[in-house]
């Protein structure tokens, strides 16, 4: 027996040895990852008439049959479809479910906040958070996430949309913990939205600042990992025309394609473990998207062979952001590739770094820088702080180099008959053709050979923020005139001064960005004053009022020394020039809190003078306040009225004025057919040009379209001015007939000659 139990022993041992040195020796492989994520739309968005749960049953099924852990992304109004919600609960085991970013207007309606689509559903001004204010973005994600938690008991870690911004990103991961984010991948104007200059195809981290732009590190980081949908061709992807972006791995039965022209775009992002693509689509499609040997079904099973043949494996997208993040690297292992034509013998190669990303194409003989960007400074997306208004969604990367924008601006490397190479060579990636060096490539930086396209210099030198100076000059006249000013009176003007700023502290000033309020556009008559574009509005705005208030200040109390009440007049004008009030709206809905807001600050005022007067018992007090109570409450007001909406000037607009004040040239200004909704946040250029006229010191002539026609007479020597973020659009017809050129254009904002 005990030989038994020996014997038995030897045995188990020898079974485990065995089997622990083959493990050993065969470790499991790793792959790269394959993420399958379907939007799950709801009947308002277009689909009013249908019965969606036809086609959701039908995508599980596939799904289902293909053994696929998938993601579904919930819009608002499918989570209030409690016949799709039902269904997803009791059938969609083990799956992910998460959130689709696009509003309606029951979604706008029951967040409290005004829809402001105007155009089809699917155009952005209305569709998605970046298109409202601030508060009212965190609104609409506040009211989603609750309507998520209340159908499935907890917050996702999945959102997504066309696009996602900044803001909401940081938004929705310190609020709610999300861990990723789904993005449609670039493309130039396909389906009415251009998304252009972002990281080519590959998942990554984004900066705080800018949704499209990567971060610095990790720990700079949004903390979401970004993900694309739909990555597109390396070579046929790039261009101006829609149909570049089809060719992609959503849409390539489109261009007649089979499952190898998948396989040719999958192999090129699916190189190294951990290496990622997004599969899916949308639930709303057609029925015969969905039947068996549909579109749908077609994707998953070009899935589930690169499955079989272990070139990947599929992962929910949950999971494969947290071994993303865990990694605590910016980009995925692959984060540059070199493709050839499917059909054909031109190539492509890419490069994402964080800081820039470059395209260089072989076509025929000519090898060419085509695209380059500068990711070293985190710009704030366009529409960080202005709403997006407008129906054709532009998201756009600053470039150095874009040559599907602007061809003629390619940079023509060399002629060579060899093919595009790359190497790995002491951690950066080396391009080659034939034997011939290329360039060099790493995450800051690269060189070429023979060419002098590289990043610029950034200049180091910082400014003082207007806010700062204003308070150094402040803090010196107040030690200048300390042997006239009382220190009690030092004490109160600094005071006053200090509030001043405090106020002023809140509108926002960048290099590029500026934000003010009407009130503040009186100071624009010093812009001639200021011969340096950059420096007119923060001088004008910010710096010389402090000046101007303080000289009235210093003439008052040198000149009357007696009256001290009078004093205080420009002490007081400087703080309702800067005070302001935050956004709300001035209607039927608001008229009763405003007359008792008003009526409490007058009883305030009144009760004031009365306390002054039983305390000093002096009649003419008395009736200096009581006459002031008028100037003061008619601030009060005015500061309501003129201060609730901020003005913007932001970065887009600034590089457009800088190029017009270099051209010297009179300006036709497009006006929108259709005027934009504004509350909070409102463009300067939209309704005050003139402020426009007096810091490019040319004049500005508005002009709408004559119906569908573009008429414009009397334009040679003058510049149009195109502001397609405010809705305003001339075609390519339109160009050619006139015999314009296109001088400027960061998508936003496009100026012919």
């Amino acid at each position: 027996m005990r030989c038994i139990k020996l014997l038995l022993l030897l045995l188990l041992g020898f079974l485990v040895f065995s089997t622990s040195s083959k493990s050993f020796a065969s470790p499991p492989q790793d792959l790269p990852v394959i993420t399958v994520i379907n939007m799950i739309r709801g009947n308002a968005l277009g689909r009013e008439h249908s019965d969606l749960l036809p086609r959701l049953q039908s995508q599980w099924e596939d799904t289902k049959n293909h053994n696929i852990a998938a993601t579904w992304l919930w819009q608002y109004d499918a989570l209030k479809n409690e016949k799709l919600t039902s269904y997803a609960k009791s059938e969609l085991k083990n799956q992910e479910f998460g959130l689709f970013l696009e509003v309606d207007k029951n979604f706008a309606q029951d967040s409290i906040v005004l829809y402001r689509g105007r155009g089809p559903w699917y155009f952005s001004d209305g569709l998605f958070t970046f298109s409202y204010d601030l508060p009212e973005r965190n609104r609409l994600i506040d009211t989603l996430f609750s309507q998520f938690r209340s159908v499935f008991g907890y917050y996702p870690k999945t959102v997504g949309a066309w696009w996602v911004d900044a803001d909401a990103l940081s938004y929705m991961q310190q609020k709610y913990g999300i861990t990723s984010a789904l993005r449609a991948a670039d493309q130039y104007d396909l389906d009415v939205y251009s998304i252009w200059g972002t990281p080519w195809g590959v998942p990554y981290l984004s900066s705080i600042e800018n949704a499209g732009i990567p971060a610095n590190s990790f720990d700079q980081s949004s903390q979401v990992v970004v993900m694309q949908w739909a990555p597109r061709d390396p070579l046929k992807a790039y261009g101006n025309k829609s149909e570049n972006g089809t060719f992609s791995l959503q849409d390539y039965e489109l261009k007649k394609y089979d499952q190898k022209y998948f396989n040719y775009l999958a192999a090129m992002y699916l190189k190294k473990p951990q290496d990622q693509i997004v599969v899916g689509l949308e639930n709303d499609g057609d029925e015969e998207t969905f039947i068996v040997g549909g579109h749908y079904n077609n994707l998953l099973r070009a899935v589930s062979v690169l499955v079989s043949e272990k070139k990947a494996k599929v992962m929910l997208t949950k999971d494969y952001a947290d071994t993303f993040l865990k990694n605590k690297s910016v980009f995925s292992p692959t984060n540059y590739f070199l493709s050839k034509d499917f059909e054909g013998e031109n190539q492509a190669f890419w490069y994402n770094g964080s800081h820039y990303r470059i395209g260089i194409q072989k076509k025929g003989t000519e090898i060419s820088v085509i695209d380059l960007r500068d990711y070293r400074i985190k710009t704030q997306e366009d529409f960080s702080v202005l709403p997006n208004s407008q129906g054709m969604l532009r998201i756009y990367v600053p470039p150095l180099i874009d040559s599907a924008a602007f061809p003629e601006r390619k940079k023509l490397l060399l002629s060579s008959h060899q093919p595009l190479s790359i190497k790995e060579e002491l951690g950066q990636i080396v391009l080659l053709s034939g034997d011939k060096k290329i360039g060099v490539f790493n995450d800051r930086s690269f060189t070429l050979s023979n060419s002098s396209v590289s990043l610029p210099t950034i200049s180091q030198n910082g400014y003082v923020l207007p806010f700062s100076l204003s308070l150094i000059f402040c803090m010196a006249y107040i030690i200048a005139m300390r042997k006239r000013i009382a220190k009690r009176d030092q004490i109160i003007l600094a005071t006053i001064y200090l509030i001043a700023l405090f106020f002023a502290g809140d509108f926002q000033f960048t290099k590029d960005t500026i934000m003010f309020d009407k009130k503040m556009i009186i100071f624009s008559v010093l812009f001639p004053l200021i011969p340096v574009f950059s420096a007119k509005i923060y001088l004008s705005f910010f710096v010389v009022p402090f000046l101007l208030f303080l000289a009235a200040h210093a003439y008052i109390t040198i000149r009357y020394p007696l009256r001290k009440f009078l004093i205080i007049f420009p002490s007081l004008m400087l703080i309702s020039t800067y005070a302001h009030v935050p956004y709300f709206p001035l209607d039927k809905t608001t008229y009763i809190e405003t007359a008792v807001g008003l009526a409490l600050v007058f009883a305030i005022i009144f009760l004031v003078a009365v306390a002054i007067y039983l305390k000093t018992k002096n009649k003419k007090t008395l009736i200096v306040t009581l006459f002031g109570m008028p100037f003061a409450l008619a601030i009060v007001v005015g500061v309501i009225f003129l201060s609730r909406t901020r003005l913007i000037i932001p970065p887009f607009e600034t590089q457009a004025l800088k190029v017009v004040e270099e051209r010297k040239k009179n300006v036709w200004y497009l006006y929108p057919s259709q005027k934009p909704i504004y509350k909070a946040t409102k463009p300067a250029l939209l309704d005050n040009y003139y402020v426009e006229e007096k810091l490019t010191g040319v004049n500005w002539t508005t002009f709408l379209r004559n119906g569908e026609k573009l008429d414009v007479v009397d334009y040679q020597n003058k510049l149009l001015v195109v502001p397609r973020f405010l809705g305003s659009n001339v075609s390519d017809q339109e160009v050619e007939k006139l015999g314009l050129k296109k001088i400027f254009d960061n998508s936003q904002i496009a100026i012919f000659e």
